[in-house]
């Protein structure tokens, strides 16, 4: 095969991939903004170094990783569009927090005083959140944490 055969043809699949692409591209468009607003619970699975709000232990270390699981419940009581609101409760406080969700509709992102919201809408009535919190707060505490959220009441 001579070689400008062979670049007419690579040029000529390269173009109908782009093609492709572009008409996979078009076809997908987010799924319906997710409604959020309501009380969801779950059981979080947190890496803490020293104390936080939620995992207070005045003995804690701040070098020493301490693994917990702690039971919350999630009020979201406003959404109005992407936008969502409410507040994070354990059995020892409870946390205003402001979210999004992305252009996707199904990842979103927030913040209470503490740290950072990351949120996996799962369907209708499950909701991955999953939160970080630096060690520049003022307790010093350094949290990960997963929450895997049911829908109790709408």
């Amino acid at each position: 095969m001579r070689i400008p055969t062979l670049m007419a043809l690579t040029l000529a699949g390269l173009a109908g991939l782009g093609l492709i692409i572009d008409k996979v591209a078009s076809a997908a468009t987010p799924p319906e903004i997710p409604d959020v607003v309501g009380e969801w619970k779950g059981t979080s699975e947190t890496v803490v170094f020293g104390s936080s709000p939620h995992h207070p232990d005045s003995a804690a270390s701040a070098d020493k990783a301490r693994l917990r699981e702690v039971e919350f419940t999630m009020t979201v009581e406003g959404q109005e569009g992407r936008r969502f609101w409410g507040k994070n409760s354990s059995a020892v406080t409870s946390q205003p927090f402001a979210a999004v969700f992305s252009s996707s509709h199904v990842f979103g992102y927030g913040a209470n005083a503490s740290g950072f919201y990351h949120f996996r809408s799962h369907g209708p009535d499950r909701l991955e959140l999953c939160y970080t919190q630096p060690g520049t707060h003022p307790s010093g505490a350094i949290v990960a944490s997963c929450v895997m959220f049911t829908r109790t009441q709408s």
